[in-house]
C-alpha cells in the first residue's frame, strides 16, 4: 500500500505531529539514507551462509555476526555508522492517555462519513481497526471516568478510625458523599470541593477540553452514583419503572406515545418531553433507546411531511422542547440525519421569532437546545444564540417570586461562568426561599422546577439538600405504581399544566426533574 492512500503513513511522511513518534520515524530513515553507501558491485553471501546453516547444531552466535562482517575481519563501516546512531537514539515515552479519552468523549460529535461508495468502502475497512481500539479502552474509560469525577468510595479502603481530611461532592455538601482530601474551603470552614482537573468551567469550553457533557447518563453506574451522591437514591426505582410504563405507552408501528389529541403544540410538547426523558436514561436499556429511536423518528415525520413542520405555529415553548429532543437525539445516538433536523429547525427560528423566558422559565428549552447543540458541534445561528442568552438568559426583579425564571437565569450564569456574580447568589438565595411544594388545590409543578433544579445541582451545597429533599418530598409520592406490574406513572390531574399533557406529559415532566443529578456534566466551581 503507497503513502499516498494508506492515512498513517501519509501521516509519518508528512511528519504529522498528531503521529506518535512520525517525526522520529522519519529523521531514523534520512539518516539511514545519507549514512548507507551503495556497493558498486554485488556480493554473493549465499554459500558463506549456506555453510554455516549446514552445521546449524554448532553454530554460535558468534558466528552469525561474522556473517555481517568483511572477509578481511573489519566491520562494514555503514553498519558500524548505523549500529553508533541506533545507540544515540533513546526511546521516548509516550502517554496517550489523555488524547484517547479526549477522543473517546467526542465520538458523538464525529461528522457523518461520505455515502459514496469509495467512502463507505473505506468507513468499513478502518471501522475494524477503529472498534477494536475502541472496545479495549472503553473499560477503562468507565473506570478512570468515575474515579476522576470522584465517584468512588474511599471510606470502603480506608481502615475505620483514620482521621483523615473530607470533603464533599463537587458542589454539594450532601452527607455520605464525602472524598478525601487536604484542603478545606477557605470562605466558611466548610470542606472544599475536590474537583477534577478536567472539568470544565463553562459549556463553551466542553469542546476544547474534549469534554462529554452527557457523561453521567451513558454508564448505569454512573447514573446511580450521581443519584446517591446527590442525595437522590430513593428516586432511582421509581425512574425505572416511570419510564418503563412511558415504553409501554407507545405506538410500535408509529412511534408516537399515546394516542395525538389533534392539538399540534400540545402533541409536539408531549412527545419531546417523553424523548427527553428516555434520553435521559437510555443507555444500558435497549427497550429506551429503541423507543427514544421512533419517537424521534415520529418528530421528524410530522416536520417533514409538512403536519406541523411550521414551528412558528407551536409556539415558543413547544419549539424549545422539540428542538432539544432532536439536539440531544442527534449528540447521544451520533446521527447524522437527526443532527441536520436539529440544525435546520434553528436555522428557522433565526428568521425571527420573539424570544422570552416566558412564566416558569418554560422558554428556557429553546435555549438549552441552543446551548447544547453549541457545545456538541452543530451548526447554531449566532444572532440567535446571543438574542436567547440576553432574553431568555436574564432575570428581572419583578420575576423574582417565579422559581422556574430564576431558575433559567441563574442556571445560564453557571454554565456560562459567572457562578460568583452577585446576580447569581441573590437568585440561589431566592431560590432557597421558594423551595418545591403543593399548591392549594394540592398540586406540584415540576415543569416550572425543572430550570431551578438545574440551577440549585449547579449551586450545590446547603441549597441543592434543602432543594433536593423538598422535591423529592413533592414528586415521589405522585409515580403511582400499578398493583402486579412493574411500571408506574402520573396521575395528570395531580400537577400543573397536567390538565392539557395528560399523563404521559405528567409523567416526563415528573422524570425530568428526577434525573437532574446525572442529567448533565456539572461544571467546575471556582478555586
Amino acid at each position: 500500500m503507497s503513502s499516498d492512500s494508506d492515512p498513517l503513513l501519509r501521516a509519518v511522511a508528512d511528519e504529522d505531529p498528531a503521529c506518535p513518534d512520525g517525526r522520529v520515524l522519519v529523521a531514523l530513515g534520512r539518516l539511514i539514507r545519507r549514512h548507507s553507501t551503495l556497493r558498486r558491485h554485488s556480493t554473493d553471501v549465499s554459500d558463506d551462509v549456506l555453510a554455516r546453516l549446514s552445521d546449524a547444531d554448532n553454530l554460535e552466535s558468534e558466528l552469525i555476526d561474522a556473517c555481517y562482517d568483511r572477509r578481511d575481519g573489519h566491520a562494514d563501516p555503514a553498519l558500524l555508522r548505523l549500529g553508533e546512531l541506533m545507540r544515540g537514539i533513546q526511546p521516548r515515552p509516550v502517554d496517550l492517555k489523555d488524547r484517547v479519552l479526549a477522543r473517546i468523549r467526542a465520538s458523538s460529535r464525529l461528522s457523518a462519513f461520505a455515502s459514496d461508495s469509495q467512502a463507505v468502502f473505506e468507513r468499513t475497512r478502518r471501522w475494524r481497526i477503529w472498534s477494536a481500539v475502541i472496545a479495549g479502552h472503553c473499560a477503562a474509560l468507565l473506570a478512570f471516568a468515575i474515579f476522576e469525577i470522584g465517584f468512588g468510595s474511599p471510606t470502603a479502603a480506608r481502615p475505620t478510625g483514620t482521621d483523615v481530611a473530607t470533603t464533599e461532592l463537587p458542589g454539594t455538601a450532601i452527607p455520605g458523599a464525602k472524598l478525601a482530601t487536604g484542603d478545606h474551603d477557605k470562605t466558611g470552614g466548610v470542606p472544599a470541593a475536590s474537583l477534577p482537573t478536567h472539568l470544565p468551567a463553562t459549556w463553551p469550553d466542553l469542546r476544547s477540553l474534549g469534554s462529554d457533557l452527557f457523561l453521567l447518563r451513558r454508564f448505569p453506574e454512573l447514573r446511580q452514583e450521581s443519584l446517591r451522591l446527590y442525595g437522590m437514591s430513593e428516586s432511582a426505582e421509581p425512574i425505572a419503572t416511570g419510564l418503563a410504563w412511558l415504553v409501554s405507552q407507545q405506538n410500535a408501528a408509529t412511534g408516537c406515545f399515546g394516542a395525538p389529541s389533534g392539538n399540534t403544540e400540545r402533541d409536539f410538547a408531549t412527545q419531546s418531553l417523553a424523548i427527553l426523558a428516555l434520553l435521559g436514561e437510555g443507555f444500558g436499556d435497549q427497550d429506551r433507546l429503541s423507543a427514544a429511536r421512533r419517537g424521534l423518528d415520529w418528530l421528524c415525520e410530522q416536520l417533514v411531511a409538512g403536519r406541523g413542520a411550521n414551528l412558528h405555529d407551536i409556539g415558543l415553548v413547544g419549539t424549545g422542547m422539540v428542538c432539544l429532543a432532536l439536539v440531544e437525539g442527534g449528540l447521544i445516538l451520533n446521527d447524522a440525519a437527526l443532527q441536520q433536523q436539529a440544525e435546520e429547525r434553528l436555522a428557522d427560528l433565526d428568521r425571527g421569532i420573539p424570544l422570552q423566558a416566558g412564566a416558569a422559565g418554560l422558554g428556557g428549552f429553546l435555549l438549552l437546545a441552543l446551548e447544547t447543540a453549541q457545545q456538541g458541534g452543530l451548526h447554531v445561528p449566532g444572532r440567535l444564540l446571543q438574542q436567547s442568552r440576553s432574553n431568555i438568559g436574564r432575570s428581572l426583579p419583578a420575576q423574582d417570586d417565579d422559581p422556574g425564571r430564576l431558575g433559567v437565569a441563574a442556571f445560564t450564569r453557571f454554565i456560562l461562568g459567572h457562578r460568583d456574580n452577585a446576580s447569581t447568589l441573590h437568585q440561589v438565595e431566592r431560590l432557597d426561599e421558594l423551595l418545591p411544594t403543593t399548591d392549594h388545590a394540592g398540586r406540584t409543578d415540576p415543569l416550572g422546577w425543572f430550570f431551578a433544579t438545574l440551577a440549585m445541582r449547579e449551586a450545590g451545597g446547603k441549597h441543592w439538600e434543602h432543594w433536593s429533599t423538598a422535591l423529592q418530598r413533592c414528586l415521589l409520592p405522585l409515580l403511582i405504581h400499578e398493583e402486579g406490574r412493574t411500571t408506574s406513572h402520573v396521575d395528570a390531574r395531580r400537577i400543573r399544566y397536567g390538565e392539557s399533557g395528560g399523563d404521559i406529559f405528567a409523567t416526563s415532566v415528573t422524570l425530568l426533574d428526577l434525573q437532574v443529578p446525572y442529567r448533565y456534566l456539572p461544571m467546575a466551581a471556582a478555586p
